[in-house]
């Protein structure tokens, strides 16, 4: 017995936009997840980076037994936060920034 069917390869145009429709729907859904992730992440970026620079801090003060090292707010001068901060040693230097 032989048969007449066509053997097919590959994907038909429906099935093709039945799933990228899946998808689509799947991403609307998890992309207020990712905002929050999102924000999440940069959040703990700046806690890790605003710690090591203390951690930076304390090293130096332990090299450095006869000067103050200080930390202080402002990546230039003294400012916010939120622009960053500098490690000034005794004669008021800025070691890191």
């Amino acid at each position: 017995m032989t048969s007449n069917a066509k053997s097919s390869a590959g994907f038909t145009a429906v099935e093709l936009l039945v799933t990228l429709t899946i998808v689509g729907v799947m991403l609307a859904l998890a992309a207020p997840g990712l905002r929050t992730l999102t924000l999440n992440q940069g959040v703990k970026s700046a806690a890790f980076d605003l710690f090591s620079a203390l951690e930076y801090a304390r090293s130096e003060a332990i090299k450095r037994p006869s000067e103050t090292v200080t930390l202080k707010a402002g990546a230039a001068s003294d400012g916010a936060w939120s622009t960053g901060w500098r490690i000034l040693d005794g004669a008021g230097d800025i070691i890191r920034s």
